[in-house]
């Protein structure tokens, strides 16, 4: 019985209570007549629609963050498993001289399908030595991200790097790794060849390859999701400084343990 064109808008009230729903009908009449009632239903449905759109970007930060966590401890995971079965075959064809041949050609396809995947992956990876930080290899996906050649990386310490992590941001990863043999979707600042600062969080595991320790890094780029929402942003710059922090109390252990 009510005489609104705007849809999604009603009353309840006591049955038979017709004087109320009179006054109603008259109150949404006048704001109506007046242009009042589009005003209010259009900064109702934003601010709602805001809300949305920030949990939805919320949403989105926590699946890449779990993507990534899941990324990191899958491709470690296959590493050593990659690592343990090219140790084998080599061991075989020492032993079984007639399987040279074949045995040669499966590690060669095996080496070369690790390398495909490591090089394509959509991921910034990059494999560094333990604990002197000279780079070992890249994939195009971190060349992309630092704008810089791999030729211009592989070889050099990461302090040296055209482009790479703040200082305190590698203090941090450093301690943490020391401490932990991992870091795990540490947020860190990149900063590109060209200048520019980008937002990024860091997955490391430090593993064993021919007795020689290296460290598998994962750097996913997480600038524009940060730009969309401040939310994120603060959220983001928090997790900083907690690391910084938690860095900081393990470097002062550690020295007070030395001393």
């Amino acid at each position: 019985e009510f005489m609104l064109r705007l849809q999604d808008y009603g009353f309840a009230v006591a049955p038979d209570n017709h004087a109320l729903r009179d006054v109603l009908n008259g109150a949404l009449k006048e704001l109506e007549r007046a242009g009042t009632l589009d005003a209010l239903r259009m900064k109702w449905l934003r601010s709602h629609r805001a809300a949305a759109e920030r949990s939805a970007l919320e949403a989105r930060v926590v699946t890449q963050l779990m993507d990534l966590r899941l990324l990191g401890a899958g491709a470690s995971v296959a590493l050593g498993w990659l690592a343990l079965r090219l140790r084998r075959r080599r061991a075989e064809t020492a032993r079984e001289r007639t399987r040279r041949a074949e045995a040669e050609q499966a590690l060669q396809r095996a080496e070369d399908r690790l390398a495909r995947a490591f090089t394509q992956h959509p991921d910034a990876m990059l494999i560094s030595e333990y604990p002197s930080g000279r780079v070992l290899d890249v994939n195009d996906a971190l060349c992309r991200l630092a704008g810089a050649e791999a030729n211009a990386l592989i070889g050099q310490p990461i302090d040296a790097l055209p482009a790479f992590v703040d200082p305190e941001g590698l203090r941090t990863l450093r301690e943490l790794m020391r401490a932990d043999g991992e870091v795990r979707s540490t947020p860190v600042r990149l900063r590109r060849a060209d200048g520019e600062v980008r937002a990024c969080l860091v997955s490391s595991e430090a593993f064993s390859s021919d007795g020689a320790r290296a460290v598998f890094s994962i750097i996913r780029d997480v600038t524009d999701l940060l730009r969309e929402s401040d939310a994120l942003r603060t959220t983001y710059d928090a997790l900083t400084e907690s690391a910084n922090q938690q860095a900081e109390v393990l470097a002062r252990t550690r020295t007070a343990l030395a001393g």
